[in-house]
């Protein structure tokens, strides 16, 4: 079946892209820590993981996808109101799935796991700015977005959305990152399958990313001063709990908005979910995926 061709090629790409990273990033540091290079420089760390992910594993996973054929689509546009109502639906994914993490993270290590990101935002904002509200959304939403969808979605826009947030997902192989990439992934994907332009998604990702990585913790440090700045981080605060707030009730009442049309050659109902995760390039990629999460917890806990 071509449904179940495309979707494994597809998955194999996520697989090779994943392997590849992991693989050479791991290699790549005990060469560097061989020769007592500083594996503490943010700014060689955060270098060696984008340039490997952007320039090897993701080009090499498309390259895996290529004999699955991307549908060019008509693009439209999205009005200021409707991105502005959009972004503000991504708070409470964000805040929510981010809670969920570290709650299920405490759960399955004992509360022995910690977060490593933290330590990595807290070293550098222009290591951050540069490296993950920059290059990070323009990257990642070609490829989840664009390439990952663009292939699937002639059999059905809800599976092809779905098998994009989870890509997405797993690929972080992070349990702290999934619940909320996952979650975005999904909201992300609907948007790019509206409009079939990746300025929007870039937008809305750097933002994400610009307030979890710089603007957050920042605010936070903030608080704890006795000067205006301890009000203007307090402000800011108070403004994304009620964004999320304000964001979650959106998703509830705008719910109908999120419409789905039927595909060119959509499956029947019933197939989607077979064809999607049953072949072997889903089911290798879920398995790699859950081993190097589960060995992110285990790194973590010592």
């Amino acid at each position: 079946m071509a449904a179940k061709a495309c979707y494994n090629r597809v998955a194999l790409g996520a697989v090779v892209m994943l392997l590849t990273f992991q693989v050479i990033v791991t290699g790549a540091i005990l060469a560097l820590n061989a020769a007592h290079a500083d594996l503490d420089n943010i700014w060689l760390t955060m270098f060696l993981q984008d340039f490997v992910l952007y320039l090897i594993a993701m080009p090499l996973g498309l390259l895996t996808m290529r004999s699955a054929k991307p549908v060019p689509t008509q693009q439209f546009s999205m009005t200021p109101g409707r991105f502005c109502l959009l972004l503000l639906m991504c708070l409470p994914i964000m805040y929510g799935g981010n809670i969920i993490g570290i709650v299920l993270a405490g759960l399955v290590s004992g509360g022995k796991a910690s977060n490593s990101l933290e330590t990595t935002f807290s070293q550098s904002v222009w290591a951050n700015l540069v490296f993950t509200v920059i290059a990070a959304p323009l990257m990642e939403e070609w490829f989840f977005r664009k390439q990952v969808i663009s292939r699937l979605r002639r059999f059905g826009e809800k599976p092809a959305i779905l098998i994009s947030a989870i890509i997405f997902g797993m690929g972080h192989a992070n349990i702290y990152q999934f619940f909320y990439a996952f979650g975005l992934g999904l909201l992300w994907g609907w948007i790019y399958m509206r409009t079939s332009r990746l300025r929007y998604t870039i937008a809305m990702h750097m933002f994400v990313n610009l307030n979890g990585s710089i603007l957050s913790s920042w605010a936070a440090e903030a608080t704890e001063r006795k000067d205006v700045w301890a009000a203007i981080g307090t402000m800011y605060l108070l403004l994304m709990m009620g964004g999320a707030i304000a964001g979650l009730v959106l998703l509830i009442v705008k719910r109908s908005m999120f419409i789905f049309y039927t595909a060119p050659e959509q499956l029947p109902k019933g197939q989607a979910g077979p064809v999607a995760f049953g072949n072997v390039g889903m089911i290798m990629f879920i398995v790699v995926a859950v081993l190097l999460t589960a060995l992110s917890i285990i790194s973590q806990m010592s």
